[in-house]
């Protein structure tokens, strides 16, 4: 149940996120493209929760193959401190480092081109990735919870 809530919040702040981008008269000056978004990258970028859907997928297996996740608390406030360390210790950047590699010519024109190919950028943009990315993002997402549940303050 608590993957479900994470994942609905997750999605939740992307939503918001998106809305505001659309708000031109919060963010007109700050746009990093003043024109707005035709339905034709709508259409394109309908897939961006899928990012979210299999970070779910792989967070239900972990919990389904290693029980002891399941009976962790819910609220803890050492784990909550060393995950928020371990994910912007090693978490941030190592996305930060993996996203800089993946603009090299060879792995870019294979995978990263996807994420780069919308006209206008935009919230949902973020999501538009192959999927090689997403289990890779999926991993370094994984970092800060697991080692926080590995160390015992989970």
């Amino acid at each position: 149940m608590h993957i479900l809530i994470i994942c609905m919040l997750r999605s939740l702040i992307h939503q918001l996120w998106s809305s505001y981008d659309g708000m031109l008269f919060l963010n007109h000056d700050r746009r990093l493209s003043q024109s707005g978004i035709n339905f034709k990258q709508i259409d394109n970028e309908r897939h961006w929760d899928n990012f979210i859907i299999l970070q779910a997928i792989v967070a239900s297996v972990l919990c389904l193959s290693f029980p002891t996740l399941t009976e962790l608390p819910i609220w803890d406030t050492r784990g909550n401190i060393c995950c928020i360390f371990l994910h912007v210790v090693l978490a941030e950047p190592l996305y930060y480092w993996v996203h800089r590699l993946s603009h090299v010519t060879a792995f870019f024109q294979r995978y990263h081109w996807l994420h780069h190919s919308s006209a206008v950028p935009h919230p949902f943009t973020a999501g538009l990735s192959s999927y090689l990315e997403h289990l890779i993002l999926c991993v370094i997402v994984g970092i800060p919870v697991l080692g926080t549940a590995f160390i015992g303050y989970a």
